[in-house]
């Protein structure tokens, strides 16, 4: 019997072969031997699933352009973002936009920021009139129209239920709300107070029509149902219903509900990983958790409801300096979908889970003083559910124990830590807000920050393996390189450990930075008049291909939010 091996195949075999593979994969494939890399080398659409992996993309399937030009918008993306040659926007560039909201603010007197979605939720009353502010980043080279609208869709009040949560989910032109009772009408037109209702609407057919428009692929455009009552409550209490949090994860909408918060008992907060997994991570303020935990949420095959806990992973105790203490504690994911368009998308199985601790000292009424990251890569996540797994099979089929992973054992090896700066007593910039996207976090640093706190900059850490080596390789390949880390202007790509501790002496934590990473400066504007005391930083969101910044204590209501991107 003759026998083949894949090197045996020919081209016209190989080449649909490869092009199922992830450009990573194609990569390694360049390594067996020459035939494979000269292969590889001739066909333009393996080099460009290879160059989107290096840049931390996926092929956007409704592009209608040839691939020879989606290159070509790629490789000026990446040149762009690399060189710091951004378009920078700001509110000026939606003036139908400002108008509606200057217009509106008057009679709005609540308003509710989600960094995480880019929207914002503006209210009369706190219940009517309800208005939701979106704003989808646009790209010149990745062909995505940025755009910014308010859609109408407060009619919950008028049906005696309040808008408790929503999410977003650009990809799938979804919108999610949760509604919950109203308890502030009159009793005799009170709904059940522990009634839910989730309303699935289409972001796109909702900015034509007049209010929101029911989602299209919806099942069923609206769900109630009442929130469980928890065992051994007295049924003679009232329920009282929360919806905690709301997630959009793929084909799955997750939501957590509290139903009369018991003393002992504490919310946390929820991170969807890979189907079936949950990350989950106690809520309280003022509190440092002491573990991650790892869930299982898929049904039972068996009539014994099992342990949903995969595994615990211990966290790291922060180091304090005297009258230091933790203010409180934010955990986002870089699993945001935000479009469906695009030539290229990003590639969000890379995604970062970040964990900040905020920072002050007790007399300090700011939020923080300063503020401490933990960049968790997915795949770090999902490596030590594998690992649990393995080790909860038994020869018997009895349980294992659940395993609880020491801090030593999974995070200096997997995890980048980054120590924020202590900004001046006197700035304005207080709690900062930076959420990350894909694999890429951005945080905000100050050329003073022991002073004026005048001139800052934007570092976007990327911790996407694969994007990280490439970029080693280019700075590598470079003639001169020298004086990347320092330029005065635009950006540079920070790789060399030894030029962060010279650029950013004590921000990447030494004995928690051993995964690879990459980094990028992007100096931000600054102008004396527009910015006497320096600017005063909300937020810094990633986006797609850039990033956005709320600005506060600004005049000029155009120039609150600002983005810059390729």
């Amino acid at each position: 019997m003759t026998s083949f091996q894949i090197q045996d195949l020919t081209a016209d075999v190989l080449v649909p072969i490869f092009s199922l593979l992830h450009g990573q994969d194609i990569a390694r494939c360049m390594l067996v031997c020459r035939r494979f890399s000269a292969l590889v080398r001739s066909d333009l659409y393996l080099q460009y699933k290879i160059e989107l992996a290096q840049n931390g993309m996926v092929d956007g399937d409704l592009s209608i352009l040839p691939i020879s030009e989606r290159q070509k918008r790629l490789r000026e993306y990446s040149s762009r973002f690399r060189d710091g040659a951004f378009d920078h926007e700001d509110l000026s560039a939606h003036p139908h936009y400002s108008h509606q909201v200057c217009d509106g603010l008057p009679g709005w007197n609540m308003r509710v920021v989600a960094h995480h979605s880019l929207s914002t939720l503006y209210s009369e009353n706190g219940r009517y009139d309800v208005t939701l502010s979106l704003f989808t980043p646009g790209s010149s080279q990745a062909g995505v129209q940025s755009s910014r609208c308010l859609l109408p869709i407060g009619t919950a009040g008028g049906e005696g239920l309040v808008i408790a949560q929503w999410a977003i989910d650009g990809a799938q032109d979804l919108l999610v709300m949760a509604e919950t009772a109203d308890m502030d009408v009159p009793e005799e037109l009170r709904r059940r107070p522990d009634e839910v209702h989730l309303r699935f609407y289409s972001i796109e057919e909702s900015k034509t029509g007049v209010g929101a428009t029911p989602h299209p692929a919806a099942k069923l455009p609206s769900l109630q149902f009442v929130a469980p009552a928890p065992p051994d409550i007295d049924d003679d209490v009232p329920q009282t219903v929360k919806i905690v949090e709301l997630h959009i994860a793929g084909p799955y909408v997750i939501w957590e509900v509290a139903v009369r918060i018991n003393v002992g008992t504490l919310l946390v907060n929820i991170v969807p990983l890979d189907y079936p997994y949950l990350l989950v991570i106690p809520k309280a303020r003022e509190a440092h958790p002491e573990s991650l935990a790892i869930y299982d949420f898929s049904p039972a095959h068996d009539s014994i409801k099992p342990d949903r806990r995969v595994c615990t992973l211990q966290l790291p105790g922060e180091t304090l300096e005297p009258e230091e203490s933790i203010r409180s504690h934010l955990i986002y994911t870089g699993d945001r979908p935000q479009t469906r368009e695009g030539h290229f998308l990003p590639d969000l199985s890379h995604s970062v889970v970040v964990l900040t601790f905020y920072i002050a000292r007790p007399l300090d009424d700011r939020d923080a003083e300063r503020e401490t990251h933990l960049l968790i890569p997915r795949a770090t996540l999902l490596a030590q559910i594998r690992a649990a797994r393995e080790s909860q099979r038994t020869d018997d089929g009895t349980a294992a124990t659940v395993p609880s992973v020491p801090w030593a054992e999974w995070g200096p090896q997997g995890c980048l830590r980054l120590c924020g700066q202590r900004r001046a007593p006197w700035t304005l910039t207080r709690g900062l807000v930076s959420i990350p996207f894909g694999s890429r976090f951005p945080l905000v640093v100050f050329d003073d920050p022991d002073s004026e706190c005048k001139i800052a900059s934007v570092y976007v850490f990327d911790v996407n393996p694969f994007a990280a080596r490439w970029r080693r390789q280019v700075r590598a390949g470079r003639e001169d390189d020298s004086d990347d880390a320092k330029s005065e202007s635009g950006s540079a790509a920070i790789v060399d450990r030894g030029d962060i501790k010279e650029v950013l002496p004590g921000i990447v934590d030494a004995d928690c930075s051993r995964i690879p990473w990459v980094a990028y400066r992007f100096r931000l504007p600054y102008d004396s008049e527009e910015w006497p005391y320096g600017p005063v930083v909300d937020s810094v969101v990633m986006t797609m291909t850039g990033f956005m910044i709320q600005f506060g204590w600004v005049w000029d209501f155009e120039k609150t939010s600002q983005t810059w991107t390729v």
